[in-house]
């Protein structure tokens, strides 16, 4: 579980990083923004797939430890597509 928040905040910063690179060669706020996600959307989706992938087969245990391990990929997995609308598709529709 600590593996994957330390990947979310490893994507948090490639995003802030490459916003913030566009920013200081001025490039407007929202659309640095979206240049920026447009740039690192696949290696930042990629990276989060893989961790999604790796925590998957831990829902495929039986008996009881099946039932205490089904939730952790299942939060990590939820988490992250939450995590991807949230970066992507809710910086489009800024509210």
């Amino acid at each position: 579980m600590v593996i994957a928040l330390l990947v979310l905040v490893d994507d948090a910063v490639v995003v802030v990083e490459s916003i913030y690179y566009r920013l200081q060669r001025d490039v407007k706020g929202m659309d640095a923004a979206i240049q920026s996600l447009r740039e690192v959307f696949a290696p930042v989706t990629t990276s989060m797939l893989t961790t999604v992938a790796v925590f998957l087969p831990l829902m495929l245990l039986e008996d009881i430890m099946g039932e205490f391990m089904k939730l952790i990929p299942m939060t990590v997995t939820i988490l992250y597509y939450w995590l991807v609308w949230l970066k992507y598709i809710g910086c489009y529709h800024p509210m």
